[in-house]
């Protein structure tokens, strides 16, 4: 957000139009009894007053609502607050908002403010949607390493699982009776083991291969 300092920079320069809210209260020459409300300068709020129903001034506005939003600088408050909400941004952002309006010392200050933060609102949005493009592309990339993590982690597993190492005899020459597990035909089945060597695919009965491997692994779908 930006700084009151910083605002107002930007907000610098002549202002052509007239504030309504630097006018004064006038009901105007006509002798009506309309109900209006107005920026009181002196009061420094906006007050409700009898309009006569012709000529008068700008400071001259139906609800007591409108008023605020034109001459208390409400009116961006809500804006804000309501780009912020959309963005999840509601404390930090109306905070600043509001404690830059609090700084601002006369209501011709506030008035500069809120012109200011309407005119790089636009910015704010613009920033806001990037920064959650950016935090969502940093997401999906984690997600995306974390699948690729896991799938080496399973990979690491299924390695080291002696059900799934292949089935060997070893180099040595004795033909002692062995069973393995058959990733590829998915059964245990016997095999010839040398006496030495080989890996810990080699179960001494079926019923320890089957015991071992037929609950544990994972079978083709």
């Amino acid at each position: 957000m930006l700084s009151l300092v910083a605002v107002l920079a930007l907000a610098s320069g002549v202002y052509a139009a007239v504030d309504p809210c630097d006018l004064p209260l006038e009901s105007g020459p006509c002798r009506g009894s309309i109900p209006r409300y107005g920026f009181d300068k002196t009061r420094g709020k906006c007050v409700q007053f009898n309009y006569g129903g012709c000529k008068g001034n700008k400071n001259n506005f139906l609800t007591l609502e409108n008023c605020k939003k034109e001459c208390n600088g409400e009116g961006i408050l809500d804006k804000v607050a309501t780009i912020s909400k959309k963005y999840a941004e509601k404390r930090k952002l109306t905070k600043e908002v509001k404690e830059a309006f609090a700084r601002a010392e006369t209501r011709q200050e506030k008035k500069k403010l809120k012109d200011a933060i309407e005119k790089n609102v636009a910015d704010a949005i613009k920033k806001t949607i990037n920064e959650e493009k950016v935090r969502r592309n940093i997401k999906d990339t984690k997600n995306k390493v974390e699948k690729v993590i896991e799938k080496i982690k399973e990979l690491k597993e299924e390695k080291s699982n002696p059900c799934m190492m292949p089935i060997s005899s070893g180099p040595c020459k004795a033909l002692m009776k062995r069973f393995a597990f058959d990733a590829k035909r998915g059964k245990c089945v016997e095999f010839p083991y040398g006496g030495c060597g080989g890996n810990k695919n080699n179960f001494k009965s079926k019923a320890e291969c089957l015991k071992t491997c037929i609950a544990n692994i994972p079978m083709p779908i």
